[in-house]
């Protein structure tokens, strides 16, 4: 199978592993790469969590290099042990 690249797709790491499905992480690339779309899933797979993912991709790639660390920091110390 031919992969193929997916613009902006480096905003994915802004994004928690483990926090979207495979599928979720494509919608998102998706909606990232094309700036405007219609997301149009099916019930249940997840089209809140593939809309706010751009919306916090793009927040995070405008913070400044001391606020993402602090972010990232915060983001951390929130996780769950395990």
């Amino acid at each position: 199978m031919t992969e193929l690249p997916i613009p902006h797709l480096d905003a994915l790491g802004s994004i928690a592993p483990g926090l979207l499905y495979p599928h979720q992480a494509d919608g998102v690339a998706f909606l990232i790469s094309k700036g405007r779309a219609i997301l149009g899933d099916d019930m249940g797979l997840g089209k809140t969590r593939q809309t706010v993912g751009p919306v916090l991709a793009k927040f995070y790639n405008s913070l400044s290099d001391e606020q993402k660390a602090r972010f990232n920091s915060l983001r951390s110390a929130s996780r769950p042990a395990g």
